[in-house]
């Protein structure tokens, strides 16, 4: 009896020992692939979770910066049309106001134009005739409806078919830029080519030149002068043709053009008769024409 008291508490001790065993020995690790990153996944979300609650809320409505305001680009200047141009010098030489003004422009050669005009109160108008000068600007060389002055008309070039003929200054009507004579066979020409002692040479606007022996000269041998707005003006007794040619001009029609003080605009690549104070005839040719003056061929007949 006392040996199966022994037994079975033998037994009970056995049964709580391993018992104890079950619950103490560690509990061998799920054979899953994904547990390990899932633990790095969930690590990282809370870390990046953490720092996006430390950082401060982004600021909206942010002010710009002190300082001065942007300055807008300055508006481009208009470009004038010639008519509008036109208009303009028209008001500036009559001095009327806009509102007094009615005129039209007939003809625009791009250096030449007329037209007519009228006062918005009166019932006559006349006639207006416009040239550029070298600068490009459109400038009021005669208005009227009668015979105009050689010096109006003819610094400017205005074409003969506009205007025929003007008066010279003792108001004699003459016919504008009659063409010479054709050439004869008893005509004198210059050398063809002119050579190096005729061409090449420069004519500063402001000075005055002695056409005699084609140079500069500040003294009363001068023949022409270049004034700042790119006319010839005659010097001395020195006369220039309002008529050019395309070819050189002999010496008979040199002799037979007509010659005058009034001044003249010169033309690139036409060719003007003139005569010296000392009674020389030969011819100017431009070759080109700036703001700062005149690049040009000469020849003066022996």
């Amino acid at each position: 009896m006392k040996r199966r008291k022994t037994t079975r508490l033998m037994l009970a001790v056995l049964a709580l020992a391993a018992l104890a065993c079950e619950f103490s020995a560690p509990t061998a690790p799920v054979a899953d692939p994904n547990a390990f990153n899932t633990m790095v996944a969930l690590t990282a979300q809370v870390a990046q979770i953490q720092t996006q609650a430390a950082l401060p809320p982004p600021a909206t409505n942010i002010p710009p910066p002190a300082g001065p305001s942007p300055v807008a680009p300055p508006s481009a200047v208009p470009t004038l049309t010639d008519e509008q141009a036109i208009k303009q010098a028209l008001l500036a030489k009559l001095g009327w106001t806009e509102a007094e003004l009615e005129f039209s422009l007939s003809q625009n050669t791009g250096q030449f134009a007329q037209g007519s005009l009228k006062r918005t109160t009166e019932q006559g108008g006349a006639a207006w005739f416009a040239a550029k000068d070298a600068s490009g600007k459109w400038v009021i060389a005669y208005i009227g409806h009668g015979i105009p002055m050689c010096s109006e008309v003819d610094p400017f070039n205005i074409p003969i078919a506009w205007i025929s003929h003007c008066m010279d200054a003792s108001y004699n009507t003459i016919q504008r830029g009659a063409a010479p004579p054709p050439p004869t066979a008893a005509d004198v020409f210059a050398p063809d080519p002119l050579g190096p002692a005729w061409s090449g040479m420069w004519f500063a606007n402001g000075a005055c030149y002695d056409m005699d022996v084609l140079f500069t000269d500040s003294g009363t041998a001068c023949d022409v002068y270049l004034d700042s707005t790119g006319l010839l003006r005659p010097r001395n007794g020195g006369l220039f043709s309002g008529y050019a040619t395309l070819t050189p001009p002999s010496l008979n029609q040199c002799k037979a053009a007509q010659l005058s003080a009034d001044p003249i605009a010169p033309n690139s690549d036409l060719y003007m008769c003139f005569k010296t104070n000392l009674g020389k005839y030969g011819f100017f040719v431009a070759r080109q024409i700036d703001a700062s003056g005149i690049a040009f061929d000469a020849y003066v007949f022996p």
